[in-house]
């Protein structure tokens, strides 16, 4: 029971926070499956060829790392 009720109590206290957190300032939320690892920080362009290898890349768009 009590594993039970930490969980719940530690789910409500995220939970708050972050609502904390919209009221306060601009908060975006996004989706866990957003490719942001995949975009282009400077154009928006979204690199589909990318692999798990690959760590940094070259935007064909605006020629940035």
């Amino acid at each position: 029971m009590q594993k039970r009720w930490g969980k719940k109590i530690s789910d409500y206290a995220f939970s708050e926070f972050v609502s904390i957190l919209e009221y306060k300032t601009n908060l975006i939320k996004i989706d866990r499956y957003y490719p942001s690892s995949k975009t282009c920080s400077v154009c928006g362009y979204v690199n589909e060829n990318l692999n798990l290898n690959d760590r940094s890349w070259i935007c064909p768009k605006c020629k940035t790392r």
